[in-house]
């Protein structure tokens, strides 16, 4: 792990020509009570500051932790600077990118260093010293889409199925993880058995029912999630 950030579609074209920065998002399953998560910086950081606690090991102190439970999701757009230790089980939903900017190691705020690459003055220049933590929490109704979040590169929805439920047939594909239980998927010509941990993808125009005693899942789709809603 590391203290990172993400560029956004305009940095990085400009800094690695490349279409797409980073948004992310963390759905927090599990967690212990040591367990550490850190967006954004605390008001006033500047970029002096973050060199000056960079130099002395001390950028832990610049970050604002922030208090995620099992259930909610933290969002992570570009320019927000994270950092998450051990004792989380999360899903991690993001957008097609893998440009990562890294200003330390996670280790080497806690005194072990296990060196990657950083890339400290990029990270610089595509940091938003402005950025806060935003939590996300679905309401709880069953056998409906709750809407998690939603922004341009992604939404995301929580469900419970009790029962039978049949996803909504978009002209866009959906993925989904199980978070807790098992369920049956059927489609046309097929069925597909899924336990807690495991996840699918399914085509778009396709006609899906889940079956469960209970189980509980994470649906993502890319782009925002308004049209899905509409047909839940």
């Amino acid at each position: 792990a590391s203290v990172q950030v993400h560029p956004n579609d305009q940095q990085a074209m400009e800094l690695e020509n490349y279409p797409m920065g980073k948004t992310e998002a963390w759905y927090i399953i599990d967690r212990t009570s040591e367990a550490e998560f850190y967006a954004g910086f605390s008001p006033g950081v500047t970029k002096q500051s973050v060199l000056d606690a960079l130099e002395r090991g001390a950028i832990k102190d610049l970050l604002q932790r922030v208090n995620v439970q099992p259930g909610q999701c933290l969002y992570v757009p570009p320019g927000t600077v994270h950092a998450c230790g051990n004792g989380v089980l999360m899903l991690e939903v993001q957008q097609c990118s893998d440009l990562t900017y890294r200003l330390c190691e996670w280790e080497e705020v806690g005194g072990r260093a296990r060196r990657r690459r950083l890339d400290l003055e990029k990270a610089l220049k595509v940091i938003d010293f402005e950025a806060r933590p935003s939590v996300f929490q679905a309401q709880s109704i069953p056998n409906r889409l709750n809407e998690i979040l939603s922004c341009p590169s992604f939404g995301m929805y929580e469900i419970t199925v009790t029962g039978r439920w049949a996803f909504p047939v978009v002209d866009a594909f959906l993925a989904g993880t199980l978070i807790e239980g098992t369920a049956v998927l059927t489609g046309d010509d097929a069925a597909l058995e899924l336990t807690t941990g495991e996840s699918f993808l399914m085509p778009a125009c396709t006609h899906v029912e889940a079956s469960a005693e209970y189980c509980r899942m994470v649906i993502t789709t890319a782009g925002p999630s308004g049209p899905l809603l509409s047909l839940s």
